[in-house]
């Protein structure tokens, strides 16, 4: 209850009757959208808040992931949230918090992923007073997952993040230092063998008390590869990606707007294909270009962007060749037919 607030008249005012109003508005929190981020990239939202019974309500399409809970003094709680990002998403999204004294969070945005089933493992666990707090270990279960942390502690400090590891973002609330409030760190890292990802600890430099930490992998996509535009690239800039994929068998197919040069298929040993796509830049170029593959495979991908090539008429020469198993591998000679070309490989 509020209990009642009495306004009183002064300076020689005559009593009279008159109207009261009284309301409580409920608190939001306001996250913006990662910058970069595009559509089929994964979201990784953490929310700190303060007590453990705050109630958390996340925006239309975010799912809850895991939710620990700090019983002990000073008690609060972490929510770790997804989402894979649509066509259009918002500049920024709103958790709306009830009951909370405190309440921190941000987003971490990752393409690549496998959208049907992001999540490799996640686990989550209360951490006792102090200023270090270490996430459980878990054991991946699939080769290059993004390993994404989150640490909160019931006051406000700046985090260091665990060793090896990235930091997306460090929030707090008041701001540091305070032995009052919340702080958030989430943080990340690609782990290349399937195994136990250890336990990662971040720490702070004072104002021991309780809190919460989160560790999840991400599971790569194995039908699609998202590569980034080169960042300066500008409309009327000829753009060359090549994209190496194994099985050899894999259908390519490229973002609108690419159009394939050259395929190369290796159908010996370990099979696998040499794509080569080009593009003439226009206004408003996205960020980065998703390619999809009709089945299951490994690949890896880059484009490069020139400028000063003749839009109309590009490729002077180009040939492509398979090539034996080896730790050398040389490309066809081509003779160019104008001079100051720009070879590329």
């Amino acid at each position: 209850a509020t209990g009642v607030k009495t306004a009183t008249a002064t300076g020689g005012a005559s009593a009279d009757v008159g109207n009261t109003h009284i309301l409580a508005l409920r608190p939001a929190l306001r996250i913006s959208l990662p910058t970069g981020t595009v559509q089929n990239d994964v979201m990784i939202a953490a929310i700190a808040v303060q007590p453990n019974t705050a109630v958390i309500t996340p925006p239309a399409g975010w799912t809850l992931v895991n939710r620990i809970d700090n019983a002990s003094v000073t008690a609060n709680s972490l929510a770790v949230y997804r989402k894979t990002a649509d066509a259009a998403e918002p500049s920024s999204y709103v958790w709306v918090i009830s009951g909370a004294s405190y309440y921190v969070g941000g987003i971490q945005s990752f393409s690549g992923v496998d959208t049907t089933t992001p999540v490799d493992v996640q686990n989550g666990q209360a951490t006792a007073s102090g200023t270090s707090h270490a996430t459980p270990s878990v054991t991946t279960t699939v080769a290059n997952t993004m390993v994404v942390t989150a640490h909160t502690f019931a006051s406000s400090r700046t985090w260091t993040p665990p060793a090896g590891m990235t930091e997306s973002f460090d929030v707090a609330s008041p701001a540091p230092n305070n032995a009052n409030g919340q702080s958030l760190e989430g943080a990340r890292v690609v782990q290349a063998a399937v195994g136990a990802t250890g336990a990662k600890t971040a720490t702070v430099g004072g104002n021991a008390d309780r809190g919460a930490t989160h560790i999840l992998a991400l599971r790569p996509s194995r039908t699609s590869i998202n590569i980034a535009r080169p960042a300066t690239a500008v409309e009327n800039d000829f753009m060359v990606a090549a994209i190496g994929v194994t099985p050899s068998s894999v259908t390519v197919t490229p973002p609108s707007g690419w159009t394939l040069l050259r395929r190369t298929d290796n159908a010996g040993g370990v099979s696998n294909s040499l794509a080569v796509y080009t593009k003439v830049a226009i206004a408003g170029e996205p960020a980065s270009y998703y390619w999809t593959f009709s089945a299951a495979a490994t690949a890896v991908g880059g484009i490069q962007a020139f400028a000063g090539v003749d839009t109309s008429n590009p490729i002077d020469i180009e040939n492509g060749q398979t090539t034996p198993s080896a730790t050398t591998h040389a490309t066809p000679n081509i003779a160019t037919t104008v001079a100051n070309t720009m070879v590329v490989t």
